[in-house]
């Protein structure tokens, strides 16, 4: 049976606009429409970058999972010792995950492609080729980890509760 992706939610936000996430304000500085992949589904979310008034660059994400219609931010981090790409492959559903102040449970395993690119999202570390990754999760929040064959990128963050594109 082919699965049908499901597509990206409509555009809530534009480059160059302001948004106010959970109190805080971010401009919006690129945007990219990605398609991710697991067994049985398919879908594509928008992604921004954005950034503080610290000058901090954040991923704000719709639609990280299948059906999710939340919102999250999720921020870069530079882990004390980092996984190897090979490490974050052996990962599995369930399995267990610390990584510094993080401690966690793999919840979600994926692959994605980038369909559109309208910016540079280097600074996020977001690669443009194909992307493996897993989500893991705990009581504070999420992990997101990203990796191809040579490097490993690591996202920190949660749900967006209250946001005023």
């Amino acid at each position: 049976q082919v699965v049908q992706p499901q597509p990206a939610p409509p555009a809530p936000l534009t480059v160059g606009t302001n948004v106010t996430l959970d109190g805080k304000a971010f401009r919006v500085v690129s945007h990219r429409i990605v398609e991710f992949t697991k067994v049985n589904a398919r879908w594509n979310s928008r992604q921004y970058q954005v950034t503080d008034d610290a000058g901090q660059t954040n991923l704000l994400v719709l639609r990280a999972v299948p059906d999710a219609q939340r919102w999250q931010l999720l921020r870069p981090v530079a882990p004390v010792r980092p996984p190897t790409p090979q490490m974050a492959a052996a990962m599995r559903v369930g399995d267990a995950v610390t990584l510094d102040d993080f401690s966690g449970r793999v919840q979600e395993l994926f692959m994605s492609s980038v369909l559109t690119n309208r910016s540079d999202f280097a600074a996020t570390g977001a690669a443009t080729g194909l992307t493996y990754h897993y989500l893991a999760t705990s009581q504070t929040g999420q992990l997101l980890v990203s990796w191809t064959g040579e490097q490993v990128h690591f996202l920190r963050g949660d749900f967006v509760t209250k946001h005023t594109p």
